[in-house]
């Protein structure tokens, strides 16, 4: 739909580095209004909207009675309308009409203006700004646009926000002009054609895109909550999904399944805890911070590996700091630790980390150590079942814990940086081992 495709063309342009900013269906839309009509009834009608849930837009309402739009199931949609309608009292106001609107407010304060100490740019905003266009069909018709996002969207880039939300409305604009030039030419045609198959087309296209959306939906709990495995499509399989007789849902069901698999693999590389933060919106995620905090530091190395290594081959290496590497980190993630740095030898494992809290770390690190201590034997006896590893000689395990007040957080610089600590206790749990 066009209100759709022009929502996805802004949150593409808010998600680019200048502006860096996420914006989701429930805290943003593009939606458009009957403004002033001929027949007055007909004002404030929802002609169609980027987050419509009957996933219809203008020139797409088959078989349905609009709403208004202050009534729209559609939370942000009936929230903004609201406000547009306690600010300027009716939908055919003057000021609407004669220019441009951008204001913001805020549903704590009564679609007043946003208490301007509220904190902007987080993930639980209540604050939003909105934008509006009228554009004039005929004597008696104008529609007007409205775009709301969250309050900060464009804060990185203030200068440019009325520039980026003028150019979306014009290119709205003229999509739908041309779109209006192009029904009234089939205006009569379709009309027909609706009286006579309203009641099954409905149904039958309520059917399928009711299918696309609950994969949908259900895919986007998955990447709020983190949980992956929900999800059972697979990035470029889903071309010839059920979905797929609706192909702007299936292409929308293909991406968003890439989006899954590219954050899955994302939480090989950092810590789980640190990509919840990152997918909920949490500025702190993405920028220096460190804090105080009691963690519980284990190091835990192969003994001697280095002059291991020197009667090994590349590929017998690799073979054993894998199987070494696979069966500590189960044993890790089974008592709460995070593996935070993989060694040449060995893993670097934390408790009790910012965000990631483990009740009785110490006494949980201890139970780690003792099941990497009894999985070591057992390693040694699988590694020697191997025939390229027959004459493996024992490998050791060397552990050294300690827990004491670190700083954790994000270190490096602007450029880079990584999920890690810093502090003493660090250093002896090193020295221990």
């Amino acid at each position: 739909t066009d209100c759709a495709s022009e929502w996805s063309k802004l949150a593409a342009l808010l998600s680019e580095p200048r502006y860096n900013f996420t914006i989701g269906a429930d805290d943003s839309s593009v939606f458009i209004v009957h403004h002033t009509s001929h027949f007055p009834d007909q004002e404030g009608l929802l002609i169609g909207a980027s987050n419509d849930i009957n996933g219809e837009d203008a020139g797409e309402t088959t078989g349905r009675s609009l709403l208004l739009a202050q009534e729209s199931p559609n939370g942000i949609v009936r929230d903004t309308s609201e406000a547009l309608l306690r600010r300027f009292e009716t939908w055919n106001a003057t000021a609407l009409q004669e220019k441009k609107m951008v204001f913001n407010f805020s549903l704590s304060n009564n679609y007043d203006y946003c208490d301007s100490d509220a904190p902007t740019n987080t993930s639980e905003t209540d604050c939003w700004e909105v934008g509006t266009l009228s554009m004039k069909l005929d004597e008696y018709t104008r529609w007007l646009i409205v775009v709301v996002v969250p309050q900060g969207a464009f804060d990185k880039r203030a200068s440019d926000n009325e520039k980026t939300v003028n150019e979306v409305i014009s290119d709205m604009q003229e999509t739908a002009s041309a779109k209006i030039r192009q029904a009234r030419q089939v205006a009569i045609w379709v009309f027909i054609a609706i009286v006579a198959f309203t009641a099954s087309l409905g149904g039958l296209l309520g059917c399928f895109v009711s299918h696309g959306l609950s994969n949908l939906s259900a895919m986007m709990h998955g990447l709020g909550k983190l949980d992956i495995s929900a999800v059972s499509n697979s990035c470029g399989q889903n071309k010839r999904s059920r979905h797929a007789m609706i192909k702007d849902i299936a292409h929308l069901e293909e991406a968003f399944s890439c989006l899954l698999d590219g954050v899955e693999a994302f939480t090989k590389f950092v810590p789980e805890s640190v990509v919840k933060r990152i997918v909920k919106g949490d500025p702190k995620a993405t920028r220096l911070h460190v804090k105080d905090h009691e963690v519980t530091c284990m190091f835990a190395v192969i003994s001697d590996f280095g002059s291991i290594c020197e009667n090994l081959s590349e590929d017998q290496a690799i073979l054993v700091m894998r199987r070494y590497h696979k069966t500590m980190m189960e044993i890790v993630k089974r008592y709460q630790g995070m593996v935070t740095e993989i060694l040449d030898d060995g893993l670097l494992v934390y408790w009790n980390m910012p965000d990631d809290p483990v009740k009785n770390h110490p006494a949980e690190a201890c139970r780690a150590a003792l099941a990497q201590v009894k999985a070591m034997a057992q390693l040694n006896e699988s590694l020697k079942m191997e025939n390229s590893l027959q004459d493996l000689p024992e490998l050791k395990l060397q552990i050294g814990f300690h827990t004491g007040t670190v700083l954790a957080g994000n270190l490096g610089s602007n450029m880079k940086m990584k999920f890690g600590s810093l502090g003493d206790a660090i250093n002896l749990a090193s020295r221990l081992m």
